[in-house]
């Protein structure tokens, strides 16, 4: 009969036993494995939160830097401004104020100059009608255009100066009569007035004597009874 080797049943029972041991390991340590993937994932997850809270954050601290920036910028270019303006203009009212007061101060003194000069010039002519014995409105100064000359160099705002009488409606006749015999000084004005250079009125050569008052528009009617102002001597 062939040999049948015997086999013991404690071995059977032990090998059973380290069969169950190592599925029991195998069982833990994929417990195990799943318990650390689960804490890494864990982990990452943490660690994108961070990453994300802490992008929030720069970003809200980027956009807070560039809001308080733009309205530092907007009220530093606003102050400089405001201030710059009222510098400026308080600079320009007060150059303005010294300026003006110069000017104002020249036209017076000039202006009270031309006003003495032409009172000397009156005051002459009436000092010289008392002296001649002549009645206003029949007065003929001599060198009437010479007088007026040294005026218009004293008081260079003066281009042209007139002697215009008042003559009364009863002074007309006699007036329009003295005109004509006292006509003399028109061309001795002019011969002065050729030589002047502060002179710039019109100097006309070709005239006649009308012995009529006219006015603008023509001769003035003798029926009128308001006085009239006609143009006598002039330099």
């Amino acid at each position: 009969f062939p040999h049948q080797a015997s086999v013991d049943p404690n071995e059977s029972d032990i090998e059973s036993c380290d069969s169950n041991d190592d599925d029991d390991n195998d069982i833990f340590l994929y417990e195990d494995h799943d318990s650390s993937a689960l804490k890494t994932k864990g982990r990452e997850d943490k660690t994108r939160s961070i990453a994300r809270g802490e992008q929030r954050t720069v970003r809200f601290l980027r956009l807070t830097v560039a809001v308080v920036l733009l309205f530092s910028t907007v009220a530093t270019a606003i102050a400089v401004y405001t201030y710059a303006s009222s510098s400026e203009q308080a600079r320009f009212e007060e150059v303005f104020l010294v300026d003006s007061t110069k000017v104002l101060g020249a036209i017076d003194r000039h202006l009270m100059q031309t006003v003495k000069s032409l009172d000397a010039l009156g005051a002459s002519m009436v000092s010289f009608a008392g002296a001649t014995n002549q009645t206003w409105p029949f007065v003929t100064v001599p060198d009437f255009a010479i007088r007026t000359s040294k005026i218009r160099d004293l008081s260079s705002g003066l281009i042209y100066i007139n002697h215009l009488p008042l003559v009364t409606q009863d002074q007309r006749l006699e007036w329009e009569s003295y005109s004509i015999e006292n006509s003399g000084w028109v061309n001795e004005s002019m011969k002065i007035q050729e030589t002047d250079d502060l002179y710039y009125g019109p100097i006309i050569y070709d005239y006649e004597i009308n012995g009529v008052v006219h006015g603008d528009f023509g001769d003035v009617p003798y029926n009128e009874t308001r006085p009239t102002l006609p143009t006598w001597q002039a330099g």
